[in-house]
C-alpha cells in the first residue's frame, strides 16, 4: 500500500475524511517509526562495505541511516572472514585492548575498534558492518513502508487508534475490540513473517546481502 492508500484506509476506519492531510501524514509516520523501533526486525537488516581497515585508525563512520549495530566482519578480499563483536558503550573500558571487539559511539556516529594491535593485522581488509537501518519517513503519496505490503494496514489501524485517543469531537465510531483484535493479529503476522527471514533457518529469505551466505 502507498502512503495515499494507507491514509484512505485510515479514513475508512475512522469514518472521517476531514482531517488535515499533514496531520494524517504525521500520524502515519508516528505509527511507522514506532513499529520499526518495536523490535530488532530482520526486514531492517543491512550492511555497509564502504570502508577498509587503515593503519593506526580505530574509528570509522557508521552509515547515515544507521539505527543499531549487529556485528562487524573483516574480509580479506578472497575467502577469509573474521568476526568482531559489539560491546555496550558503557562497558568499552572493560574491553580495552581486548581482541575482536568494537563499540558504537552514537554521539559521533562512529564504530570504534578496541584493540589497535589486533586491528593492525587486518590493514587493507574490507570492513563489512552489519547493522539495522532506520527507514526514511513516508512523505510522498506514492511512498510505501519497507516491510511486506501484506502488513501495511497495520499503520492505518495504529493511526486510527491514535485518532480515537485524541479526538475530542463527536465520534460516529469508537476504537473497539474488533479493531484491537485486527491490530493484534496483524502484529502477530508481521512478527512471524519477519522471524522467517532468519537465514540461519531459511537461507533463501536472507535480507542482508551476499556476504552473509559465507559466514
Amino acid at each position: 500500500m502507498t502512503l495515499q492508500e494507507i491514509r484512505e484506509h485510515f479514513q475508512w476506519l475512522v469514518d472521517d475524511d476531514t482531517l488535515d492531510e499533514d496531520r494524517e501524514v504525521t500520524l502515519a509516520n508516528v505509527a511507522y517509526d514506532a513499529l520499526n523501533a518495536e523490535r530488532s526486525w530482520r526486514y531492517l537488516d543491512s550492511s555497509d562495505t564502504s570502508d577498509t581497515v587503515l593503519s593506526s585508525t580505530l574509528s570509522y563512520a557508521v552509515p547515515a541511516d544507521f539505527l543499531q549495530s549487529v556485528k562487524v566482519v573483516l574480509f580479506d578480499g578472497s575467502k577469509t572472514y573474521v568476526t568482531f563483536s559489539p560491546v555496550p558503550y558503557r562497558e568499552r573500558l572493560n574491553f580495552k585492548d581486548a581482541g575482536r571487539f568494537y563499540y558504537v559511539d552514537q554521539k559521533n556516529s562512529n564504530l570504534v575498534f578496541l584493540s589497535e594491535d589486533t586491528l593492525s593485522a587486518y590493514v587493507g581488509w574490507t570492513i563489512i558492518h552489519e547493522y539495522q537501518y532506520q527507514p526514511e519517513q513516508l512523505a510522498d503519496g506514492a511512498d510505501e513502508p519497507v516491510f511486506n505490503r501484506a502488513f501495511h494496514p497495520i499503520l492505518a489501524y495504529q493511526m486510527a487508534k491514535h485518532y480515537f485517543f485524541n479526538d475530542q469531537g463527536e465520534k460516529s465510531r469508537a476504537w473497539n475490540a474488533e479493531f484491537q483484535a485486527e491490530l493484534t493479529s496483524l502484529r502477530a503476522k508481521i512478527i512471524a513473517w519477519d522471524s522467517a527471514m532468519d537465514f540461519s533457518t531459511n537461507p533463501s529469505l536472507n535480507s542482508v546481502g551476499a556476504f552473509d551466505s559465507v559466514l
